[in-house]
């Protein structure tokens, strides 16, 4: 059996939950015989029957889920990587300008958080702290909400949904909240868990801009097995919206950008640590 080796380099990954959708997409194909996903390399390797598939299947597969192939760049490869570190830059500037004009108005936000504090302001507060639930479970909620359901049945799903997430971020919380009442916390430790919280989103910003690309090993994920078994799980017909929500504490990785979620739990597990107190999402 005539059996070739194609290495793809794509445009577009973004984490290493890439890697199993490529994997899954092209292990799919007929005459494919191993598939290799480098999130790190920002490279697939394809190891097929020629006879039966070619690497034009592959690209196009490939950009079907959304992702792009890279083509060779003839010239203008330091003028590229200048855009690229000049974007850097400016993101950096405008992004650190509305932190610390965040940081700034703080005393005064803080001052208007009191037992006396109005309906208005807190409906405020729980509008804004919306969006970024939205934004971390908004495609949760697309995957599992059928549109041929009934509006109770939809309504019972997202709060079954709700429950399952609510039940998952309580008993980690729980974990670490109880580990911190039995371990005395000191200002160091406390100056040390802050300051490494800070290095990793730090690290981890930058690594999502993708402008750096050793960063790109600075990678933390569970073990495969763990990630594909929550994965292929969330992926079988018909979602259910209590195993989604229950699944949800676990998936800090690829499968939701998880960037933003490692950077989440970096700041929020010392914090339930630190207090010993159960805390939610």
């Amino acid at each position: 059996m005539p059996t070739k080796i194609e290495k793809i380099e794509i445009e577009g990954m973004q984490c290493v939950g890439c890697e199993d959708i490529l994997k899954q997409t092209l292990d799919g194909l007929t005459g494919v015989e191993r598939v290799d996903a480098s999130y790190s390399a920002q490279t697939v390797e394809v190891v097929y029957d020629n006879t039966k598939t070619h690497r034009a299947d592959f690209e196009q597969a490939i950009i079907a889920q959304g992702y792009g192939i890279k083509k060779a760049r003839a010239s203008g490869g330091a003028l590229f990587v200048f855009k690229r570190f000049a974007l850097f830059l400016l993101l950096l500037l405008v992004v650190g300008g509305v932190a610390f004009w965040g940081k700034s108005q703080m005393p005064g936000v803080m001052q208007l958080i009191n037992p006396q504090m109005s309906y208005a302001v807190l409906l405020g507060i729980g509008f804004l702290t919306g969006f970024h639930c939205i934004g971390m479970c908004g495609g949760f909620v697309v995957a599992y909400t059928d549109h041929a359901k009934s509006k109770a049945r939809q309504l019972l799903a997202h709060v079954s949904y709700a429950f399952g997430k609510t039940l998952s971020y309580t008993v980690l919380g729980a974990g670490f909240g109880l580990l911190g009442a039995t371990i005395a916390i000191t200002p160091q430790i406390r100056g040390a868990v802050a300051l490494a919280a800070s290095v990793f989103l730090l690290i981890y910003g930058l690594k999502m801009l993708n402008v750096f690309r050793f960063l790109r090993r600075f990678t933390l994920r569970m073990p495969k097995t763990v990630n594909r078994a929550v994965a292929d799980e969330l992926r079988k017909p018909p979602r259910s919206a209590l195993r989604t929500g229950l699944l949800t504490g676990l998936l800090c990785n690829g499968q939701q950008k998880p960037d933003t979620c490692l950077g989440s739990v970096s700041m929020k597990f010392p914090l339930e640590f630190e207090r010993g107190q159960i805390a939610q999402c």
